[in-house]
């Protein structure tokens, strides 16, 4: 009668450990890295004064620094001075 019980007993493992084996072989194996995230910040350039202006300023992080590209859209064509500030004009005063 033990041996009708441990063949009953090793049939059970021998099926359960074919099943687990078969499942594994399906689950995909992928190796995921994880790459850095840059550093990016972008401020919104609001129109003042019904000027139309508008843009985006673009502040990424780079070695020993930031990275600025000013994007305007509505300025008349030429050369234009630019500064940022946080907050709005009227907080720093007279320009």
């Amino acid at each position: 009668m033990n041996i009708k019980l441990y063949t009953y007993t090793a049939s059970v493992v021998l099926i359960t450990a074919i099943f687990l084996l078969i499942g594994c072989e399906k689950i995909p194996t992928q190796v995921i890295t994880a790459a850095p995230v840059d550093k990016v910040a972008v401020a919104t350039i609001s129109e003042i004064d019904t000027s139309g202006i508008i843009g985006t300023a673009t502040f990424k992080e780079v070695d020993g620094g930031v990275h600025v590209v000013i994007e305007i859209q509505n300025a008349t064509s030429g050369l234009h001075a630019m500064h940022l500030h946080t907050g709005s004009c009227t907080d720093i005063g007279p320009h």
